[in-house]
């Protein structure tokens, strides 16, 4: 559990470094969940989730085709078919308890909540925890790819919402969800067919049963849970479920023995999620209109009054582009030095002071832009 743990850390790793780079995270590869096997071994029928029923329980009365057969089937895939989708959403929340080795009873929850818009290659994903996890992320982020850009938003205690921006070269990469259930909960090898056609999540899908050893969580956890697969798109539409264990699951920041997990993972806005837009905190980083950015910069990136990015202009004719167009958007220039290959250049406008800094590309042609404003 502890390896699964590290692959959502990794898996945030490589949107941050693909935003860098220029490519966006794509997916590990769509699975369409195996077809029954009626030669597979029955599984034990797990017991009904306790959870509350859905608003959509009444329309499913009567209306379930009768499960014949007892189809058993593996569910390898959790995604499945998703990348088929122009859009969805998807909610996925999973929460422990236990006991520490010092007696003390420890709980806590992970929560992610992913939009992906493939029809408009669009983004977001906000990251929470609460209680004792202990994944050395912190409490809440979110992160957006729109256009191009990959921006972080944290909520800092001291200093508010803040905002981080990094450019990648090519806007057209398909979008692929970050964080997968499988990260933490894995597939099932016998789910038991239970109902065919109940609406869940506004979606048509045909409702498994399963009690098994292990779901990735350890070869000594008993699980048991219901499992719901779109008729039409073979994608997991819900995945409700409970374990117990022994032994502790990887998600407390200190060992714990008599752990209880419970998770829910749900899709819903098929082809019908609201729109992505650059969040607020990021439009209104510091940067106006004013403050120029050549045509052909690329890498860029931005954390708060902090700009840099990159150009294949040398130095000198970045120097010359700064200073004709600040002076164009009212700037008055307060000094402007030349060390070596490297040019600062600084202005001032109204209450806020701008300091911009060129050097040449240490490993070719080129030159890095570094720019940063204050207010007085």
């Amino acid at each position: 559990m502890k390896r699964q743990m590290s692959i959502i850390l990794l898996s945030v790793s490589l949107f941050l470094l693909a935003a860098c780079g220029g490519s966006a995270t794509t997916p590990s590869g769509e699975t369409t969940a195996p077809t029954a096997s009626s030669s597979a071994p029955v599984a034990t029928t797990a017991p009904a989730s306790s959870t509350e029923e859905s608003d959509e329980d009444a329309s499913n009365e009567g209306a379930n085709e009768e499960a014949t057969g007892r189809e058993i089937r593996k569910i390898d895939d959790l995604s499945g078919s998703l990348n088929n989708l122009d859009s969805y959403h998807v909610i996925f929340s999973y929460s422990y308890k236990g006991t520490a080795n010092n007696g003390e009873n420890q709980e806590g929850m992970i929560t992610f909540d992913q939009t992906i818009d493939h029809k408009n290659n669009r983004s977001h994903m906000s990251f929470k925890t609460s209680g004792e996890v202990g994944l050395g992320m912190g409490g809440l982020a979110d992160m957006y790819q729109i256009d191009g850009m990959t921006y972080i938003v944290t909520n800092d205690d001291d200093n508010g919402l803040q905002c981080m921006s990094v450019g990648s070269d090519d806007s057209s990469s398909s979008m692929g969800a970050i964080f997968e259930p499988s990260s933490l909960v894995g597939g099932l090898q016998q789910a038991k067919l239970e109902a065919r056609g109940e609406t869940v999540n506004g979606i048509k899908a045909d409702r498994y049963t399963f009690q098994e050893q292990g779901v990735g969580l350890g070869a000594s956890t008993i699980a048991s849970g219901e499992v719901w697969i779109a008729q039409d798109g073979e994608f997991v539409v819900k995945y409700i479920g409970k374990a117990t264990s022994n032994h502790d699951l990887g998600l407390s920041s200190t060992e714990l023995k008599d752990v209880t997990a419970t998770w829910e993972y749900n899709v819903v806005d098929v082809n019908s999620t609201p729109s992505i837009e650059v969040p607020e905190a990021c439009a209104n980083s510091g940067f106006g209109s004013d403050v120029p950015v050549p045509a052909n910069a690329t890498d860029k990136a931005s954390f708060g009054s902090l700009l840099t990015f990159a150009s294949p202009d040398d130095v000198a004719t970045l120097a010359e582009f700064y200073k004709s167009e600040l002076s164009a958007n009212g700037w008055t220039e307060e000094s402007s030095s030349a060390l070596g290959d490297m040019q600062i250049l600084k202005y001032t406008k109204d209450n806020r002071s701008l300091s911009v800094t060129i050097t040449k590309e240490d490993d070719g042609p080129g030159s890095r832009v570094m720019v940063s404003t204050s207010e007085e």
